[in-house]
């Protein structure tokens, strides 16, 4: 009997889809893959951080969050990295940061509502935009050796007039894990104006 069953059973077909090919699916499909990828990857430095004491960071180990990362054509324009912080060494009270914006770029007005930020000129020349009454912008230069200090809640920006040259500065956030924009209060504040340009 148990033959005479499995004779009238129907056979298992596997099931075949086919789908015609879509760019801007396929697109979206390989960009979540590289951002869970990227995810991933930053999750195990934290883990790897959390198992041992570190006091130093290559440029390599550092993390660069995509708000902070500025592409033209395929090439990076502006990015900003955090080389000290909660994800790359542990640190929950500062957050060191290293960012370069390529000729011509700039990170448009916001401020920070939760904590200070202090920036440091490495090397090229740039602006920093600060509010000084509300709405009202004056522009100050960056050399190398100049260092910025921009109080909680005041209104900044940062441009790269020249070029040819790429802008490079260090920052730091202190009191905060990470630079993320929740954790910071950054608040948009707007584009930066023709007028606004003083100098170049």
């Amino acid at each position: 009997m148990a033959g005479l069953e499995k004779s009238h059973e129907k056979p298992i077909q596997e099931a075949k889809f086919s789908r015609k090919s879509d760019p801007l699916l396929d697109r979206f499909f390989r960009r979540f893959v590289a951002t869970v990828k990227r995810e991933l990857v930053i999750k195990e430095r934290i883990l790897l951080n959390m198992l041992k004491k570190r006091y130093s960071v290559t440029l390599s180990e550092s993390i660069i969050k995509p708000d902070f990362l500025y592409s033209k054509n395929g090439s990076a324009t502006f990015e900003c990295r955090e080389l000290i912080s909660q994800d790359t060494i542990g640190s929950k009270e500062i957050v060191v940061f290293r960012a370069v914006f390529g000729p011509k770029e700039a990170h448009s007005k916001h401020r920070h509502t939760k904590c200070d930020e202090i920036v440091h000129c490495i090397a090229g020349r740039g602006v920093e935009g600060v509010e000084t009454e509300q709405g009202v912008y004056k522009e100050y230069v960056y050399v190398p050796g100049t260092t910025m200090y921009l109080p909680k809640g005041t209104g900044h920006y940062t441009r790269n007039p020249d070029n040819f040259d790429n802008l490079l500065l260090i920052g730091i956030f202190p009191g905060v894990p990470d630079m993320d924009k929740k954790t910071t209060g950054y608040e948009s504040c707007g584009d930066i104006t023709e007028e606004e340009k003083v100098l170049q």
